[in-house]
């Protein structure tokens, strides 16, 4: 099993993973309403429509192509022992397929750096430029008639049916001036010429182009007045990326029109849905929020004593339901109060919106996407009786976001402490402010909502204990961050100086050059954290290590085990680190620790050789390390996480404290897949971890004492393979190896082998930690 995003691992990669480890199962990948299912057996791709219609080889693969290039979408891929069709479905020449993605995962990136927005509507920026691009066109075999100044690229690439070569040319000549992008002046009169004409539904085409382009953005706020109503809503509504503060506003807009309306906003793996249905407001939120319950509150506010509370709990125990449920009911709160509460929860939860980079908004003026989390076991609900006055409330509680952003202009944006707390007194919460964290690098380390964050952010502002950057110091942030080759610093400097409005860097011809080797480095979505995850079984984890390696990305990599624990690696420009500290695993450092107990043992001895730099004790570290790393290798029922662009702070710190040690990649590499080699050899003898063996006698017991030492004694015939290799105290694959020596001299046989169970799994999600 596994499962992602694209910004995580993207699809073609994903494609790679599975055909190098030969899986036979089904990998299903959403984006918006898009959903679309790829069948695999042996690691090759099958000819398979879930729709029962015959494609012909080549159209499959067009339409394959297509999938693999979303920017944005999820997937799950699940393995299964075979494949159960009416009818075998041809396997198609994979390794030729991942040949074509690859060539065309390279072109598509230069196409979107030309194309910012599928949405865009396109003109003939000279007399010939029609002529000149239906010759092209011709040529590569588009006959339907495509109509500049009307179709959008998304459109032009619909009708003609051949999405990649369109979008090929059409990029192609905008970089060669032949074509040029709708002018502002002319989006707002092809609205309004649209909205009273039809297709009416491709004036909402022109208004998600405008959110998609930042320079545009501005404008789409004049059409909301009209394209937000019922009337037009009635149409189809819309769905596109907008700024989260944008998304707020949206939301505020809907509830000042008093008509029913749905609000949908997805952001990383968090989603949040808002229905208006007649009197009644409904929230579904799923994914990880910030946000204080109506209890909290209530001790927070004084509203009731502890006593009281405590009260409440013995009656909701005895009623078998929350307490929070009964407190009007029985009289502890009124209904005003109680109300007032849910309707701070709202906002919290809300408001996370404004702190998405760009979520993906979709409206519409009935009920859709609220049906399908009513199903989602996963996702929370909040619903509300609503009428005018608490209308009024909400948008009064979501405007707050204009007034922050008067301070706060991005989540990107930089702030420094204006009066640092003395040495030796305890810090306060503006001193972690330190002229290098971002406004959203602060919320993912704190347990606040992003309201309360904001709002503390604006209120130390006001009293001047914080301070923007001034220009000089994005500079000296800039190049230093240049200078130590650290491209998500690179990048924040960048982001938070554009915030605040010191167009300087990008008017900066060599600050853009390194920004978009920046952007390469770090990915299309840099310091966004997003998580691969997934089960071992059907996968090697050396296949998956030297996917990681060659695809560029750089991240965290978690390797975990019930019995077992787990390993931690860093992969940071191709290379792979262990990150390690020569004192005592601390709570602090423990979720960003490789080492087992009997390593730290190593690591204190070594400390004072580590102080001296010394590289022979270095080289026995790093050996004793990938010892530890190949034995995981063989870790059974171990899952994975992968998180990309998530490199612990301590990894970059220089103090002695905090170490990092490289391993030789290919060297454990090839010794990996030359130990999976011997380890499948192996286990065909073996049989399986279930396996008991006996010995077949006790003169043959005390030989096996003497050639292979104490762990003999284990070999009991009651213990299964998978029970000696917790007891046994040597690696797994020695143990294998001595086992099998046993079979081939006859000192030991096999007694039986246990039924199958279902073993607890490791999977549950471990939230990162993204402290410093």
């Amino acid at each position: 099993m596994i499962r992602g995003t694209v910004e995580a691992l993207d699809l073609v990669q994903l494609l790679q993973l599975i055909h190098e480890s030969g899986g036979t199962g089904d990998l299903r990948v959403w984006n918006g309403e898009s959903r679309n299912a790829l069948y695999f057996s042996e690691g090759n791709i099958l000819l398979y429509s879930e729709s029962g219609e015959s494609v012909a080889p080549k159209d499959f693969e067009e339409r394959l192509y297509d999938i693999l290039f979303q920017e944005r979408g999820s997937y799950f891929y699940r393995s299964r022992k075979a494949l159960n069709f009416e009818s075998e479905p041809k396997a198609l020449d994979t390794p030729t397929i991942l040949v074509e993605a690859s060539r065309r995962k390279d072109e598509m990136e230069r196409i979107y750096r030309i194309l910012p927005s599928e949405k865009a509507i396109l003109l003939p920026a000279r007399r010939d430029a029609d002529a000149v691009v239906r010759a092209s066109l011709d040529k590569i075999g588009v006959k339907a008639r495509l109509k500049f100044g009307k179709l959008s690229v998304e459109e032009m690439c619909e009708k003609a049916g051949k999405r990649f070569e369109v979008l090929r040319e059409l990029s192609t000549f905008c970089e060669e001036a032949v074509l040029k992008p709708l002018p502002v002046k002319q989006i707002e009169s092809q609205i309004a010429t649209r909205l009273n004409g039809k297709p009416r539904r491709s004036a909402f085409r022109l208004y998600e182009w405008m959110h998609e382009v930042t320079e545009l953005a501005q404008k789409a706020q004049s059409f909301d007045h009209v394209l937000l109503r019922k009337k037009w809503l009635s149409v189809g509504g819309f769905e596109c990326r907008a700024p989260g503060p944008r998304g707020l506003h949206l939301l505020s807009r809907l509830l000042r029109y008093k008509e029913d309306f749905e609000l949908t906003a997805r952001g990383n793996d968090s989603a949040i849905c808002v229905a208006v249905s007649g009197n009644l407001l409904h929230l579904y939120f799923r994914g990880e929020f910030e946000f204080k319950g109506v209890l909290e509150r209530i001790r927070e506010q004084g509203i009731l004593s502890g006593a009281q509370l405590a009260n409440a709990a013995e009656i909701a125990d005895d009623f078998g339901c929350q307490t929070e449920d009964l407190l009007v009911d029985r009289g502890f709160i009124e209904a005003n109060v109680w109300l007032k509460l849910r309707l701070e929860q709202f906002l919290d939860i809300c408001f996370s919106i404004f702190t998405w980079r760009n979520p993906l908004l979709k409206i519409r003026s009935k009920q859709e996407e609220s049906e399908r989390f009513l199903k989602d076991s996963e996702a929370k609900s909040l619903i509300l009786p609503i009428d005018t006055t608490l209308r009024q409330q909400l948008r009064l509680g979501l405007m707050r976001w204009k007034l922050f952003r008067q301070v706060v202009p991005s989540m990107d944006a930089i702030f420094k402490c204006a009066h640092p707390t003395p040495k030796g007194q305890p810090r306060r919460a503006h001193d972690h402010l330190d002229g290098r964290r971002r406004v959203s690098d602060l919320l993912a380390m704190s347990r606040a909502t992003g309201q309360e964050l904001l709002q503390f952010i604006y209120r130390a502002l006001k009293d001047k204990r914080l301070r923007p950057l001034t220009l000089e110091e994005h500079s000296d942030l800039f190049e230093k961050a240049k200078s130590e080759k650290r491209p998500a610093e690179i990048l924040a400097s960048y982001e938070s100086a554009l915030a605040f409005g010191y167009n300087e860097f990008k008017e900066d011809e060599s600050v853009r050059n390194e920004v978009e080797n920046a952007k390469l480095e770090e990915g299309k979505l840099s310091g966004v954290v997003s998580v691969l995850e997934g089960r071992l079984k059907h996968f090697n984890l050396a296949a998956l290590i030297q996917l990681l390696l060659r695809s560029g990305y750089d991240g965290t990599l978690r390797v975990t085990q019930l019995e077992q624990g787990e390993r931690i690696l860093h992969i940071v420009n191709g290379g792979l680190y262990v990150l390690f500290s020569p004192e005592r695993r601390s709570e602090s450092l423990a979720p960003n620790e490789f080492l087992t107990e009997s390593t730290e043992d190593l690591l204190i001895t070594l400390r004072r050789a580590f102080d001296d730099e010394s590289p022979e004790r270095l080289d026995e570290f790093k050996k004793t390390v990938q010892e530890e790393l190949l034995e995981a290798m063989f870790w059974e029922d171990a899952t994975f996480e992968f998180a990309r662009n998530y490199i612990p702070s301590e990894f970059f710190a220089k103090k002695n404290e905090n170490r990092k040690v490289r391993l030789q990649e290919e060297r454990l590499l090839f010794e990996a897949m030359k130990r999976m080699a011997e380890w499948d050899e192996l286990r065909e003898i073996l049989r399986s971890t279930r396996a008991i063996f006996e010995f077949v006698s006790a003169d043959a017991k005390l030989q096996a004492y003497k050639i292979y030492g104490e762990f003999v004694y284990f070999i009991d015939g009651r213990r299964s393979l998978r029970d000696l290799v917790k007891v046994a105290g040597i690696p797994r694959l020695t143990l294998y190896r001595n086992l099998h020596s046993m079979i081939e001299e006859g000192i030991i046989t096999l007694k039986t082998v246990l039924p199958a169970r279902e073993l607890k799994s490791s999977t549950e999600r471990i939230p990162w930690d993204l402290s410093v």
